[in-house]
């Protein structure tokens, strides 16, 4: 993990940065109310947030992007 702070007015601005290495994956689980977000349209979001967003601080600079594996969607 990596730190970065700067100086703004009294106090600090801490961000945190998950540094992580090729190879590393993880899994997780979503919620979401299936009548206003349909399965495949939240499956699209999933990746194309990973391609052309990201997650997290820094995606401006490019950090956070991510691929998605496999997007299983239970009932």
């Amino acid at each position: 993990m990596t730190v970065t702070g700067s100086s703004t007015g009294r106090g600090k601005v801490i961000r945190y940065r998950v540094a992580v290495s090729c190879g590393w994956h993880c899994a997780f689980h979503l919620l979401w109310d299936k009548t206003v977000v349909s399965r495949q349209e939240m499956q699209a979001i999933a990746i194309d947030a990973g391609h052309l967003v990201g997650l997290g601080d820094g995606r401006s600079i490019g950090y956070g992007r991510f691929e998605i594996l496999q997007f299983d969607i239970e009932d």
